[in-house]
């Protein structure tokens, strides 16, 4: 790593770029010249502080005092000795002048006159384009590092035709009135219901296998084999058993409404052909199935009917559900229903207002439904702020509070909180308003000579190394940097080359 120091960099500025470089870095430092490092006390805190940062030092000076005292102390020093660079030419241009003088001829002065400067025009002419086409230069691109913090002030806010008269009048801004209109739904199982039902009702053969007579009482109550329950509709009796012609008699039977749990039967009592029925409480029957029933045909007319009555107790209850669904999800519709991304949507509670405009339900009191459902369509009307004025306000608060011949500051309205805010009168209100700013350091001013001790600092580096030189300092988040001509890879000497642009 290299770093410049000049004649004018305070002793502060070298300590704190030499803090940076990380512990155990090799660092060639050039040197021109310093008033306080001539002083020998200085060249020995000097020392001692490269000695607490763990880092290894050469030093380049033109000063040949400095170069002295460093080496007394084991640093590597190099002494560079620096000579006109113009010499050569001032000697041929003395002996040209001397050659003119020499002449007699006033015609001949004039004509060496003239050469002379013809000859040094020429020369003008090939430094002027050997400087700017054959000679690189660098141009480097700062991003300047962007400090981002909260602020915090109690704005005014009031209702736009109401501008409260203050003596002494805090920053402020008019609200306004803006309506939404959605529609929300609900839908609900109704509580109180009842069951029609159409139980089966078929025709069934008795088989006696028995050997006595068998008499069943009308309502007597059979079971099938998945104990679906039916009864007798009429009273009958079924003869003893013949080997010859075992008795059978047809009789009526109908599904009971209801098992024995309270479910309804309805569906289940559509039994096929051939399922067995037995009598219920009869042991020949219901064990030894000596005496059964068949279904002379399948029985396929039993149904079950379920239906809710509705009552205006049902249509209540949704509509407080309604309303309270609205309530918690109002931030949300607000959001939905406002896409103008000018306005600032202010947390007023009591300045909201919701108007039902229009109910809209699948059944009314009295009439039988399996659910209940109902729309509502509503306007909410709610209170906002423009972001222009919101921003015009905030310019003023920064503008009050900071200095600009440092920072450039700026606002983000991407994210506004507001607290508590608190009713004084008449629909105005104070506002505890959180806004985000940033800032960066205003090259353009450039009133701490930033620029100026950059170009010092990556004079003469390679990209990789001026890139690491200009990092050190705070005001610079990144850096990108071109030289031309492209054969040149590193930044020229001479900071006259170097052009520094800053981004916005």
């Amino acid at each position: 790593m290299k770093l410049t120091f000049w004649p004018q960099d305070s002793i502060y500025k070298i300590f704190k770029l030499l803090k940076k470089v990380p512990r155990g870095k090799q660092v060639d430092i050039f040197l021109d010249s310093h008033p306080l490092l001539e002083d020998a006390w200085w060249i020995e805190t000097f020392v001692k502080y490269i000695r607490e940062l763990d880092i290894t030092i050469s030093v380049t000076t033109k000063n040949h005092g400095i170069a002295d005292q460093l080496a007394v102390y084991g640093i590597q020093t190099f002494f560079v000795w620096t000579r006109n660079r113009y010499e050569g030419f001032t000697k041929y241009l003395s002996k040209k002048i001397g050659k003119t003088n020499q002449l007699r001829s006033p015609t001949d002065y004039l004509k060496s006159k003239l050469a002379l400067i013809a000859e040094l025009l020429v020369l003008v002419i090939i430094v002027y384009l050997f400087r700017w086409t054959i000679s690189p230069k660098a141009t480097i691109t700062i991003s300047p590092t962007t400090t981002v913090q909260a602020i915090s002030y109690w704005f005014l806010a009031f209702p736009v035709d109401q501008k409260p008269e203050l003596t002494v009048a805090p920053l402020s801004f008019p609200w306004y009135t803006w309506t939404v209109i959605t529609s929300v739904s609900k839908t609900i199982d109704l509580q109180s219901f009842s069951t029609e039902l159409v139980p089966a009702n078929w025709m069934v053969r008795f088989y006696n296998t028995v050997d006595e007579d068998i008499s069943l009482l009308e309502w007597t109550a059979l079971l099938t084999e998945t104990n679906i329950p039916f009864t007798i509709n009429n009273r009958i009796r079924i003869p003893a058993w013949d080997k010859d012609n075992p008795w059978t008699v047809d009789v009526q039977i109908t599904a009971r409404d209801y098992f024995e749990d309270g479910l309804p039967v309805g569906e289940d009592g559509n039994i096929p052909q051939k399922s067995m029925l037995y009598i219920e409480k009869l042991p020949e029957s219901s064990e030894q199935k000596a005496i059964r029933a068949e279904p002379i045909n399948s029985f396929t007319n039993g149904k079950t009917i379920l239906s809710w009555t509705v009552v205006s107790s049902d249509i209540q209850r949704l509509e407080k559900q309604l309303l309270g669904d609205i309530q918690q999800e109002l931030a949300w519709i607000i959001r939905k229903g406002n896409q103008d991304k000018t306005h600032i949507t202010l947390p007023l509670p009591e300045e909201i207002q919701i108007t039902v405009n229009r109910f809209v339900t699948n059944a009314q009191p009295g009439e039988s439904a399996s659910f209940l459902q109902w729309t509502m369509d509503v306007t909410i009307t709610y209170p906002y702020i423009e972001k222009t004025d919101l921003e015009r306000q905030s310019n003023l608060y920064l503008q009050q509070r900071t200095t600009p011949t440092s920072q450039k500051w700026g606002l983000s309205l991407e994210r506004v909180d507001f607290y508590d805010p608190r009713d004084l009168w008449s629909g105005s209100y104070i506002l505890p308003t959180t806004l985000q700013t940033f800032s960066t350091y205003d090259f353009s001013l450039d009133p701490y000579d930033i620029t100026r001790q950059i170009k010092a600092s990556i004079a003469g580096h390679n990209k990789d190394d001026a890139k690491a030189a200009a990092l050190l300092f705070d005001e610079v988040h990144d850096i990108s940097i071109t030289i031309s001509p492209f054969r040149y890879s590193a930044i020229p000497k001479s900071v006259d080359k170097i052009k520094v642009i800053t981004e916005d």
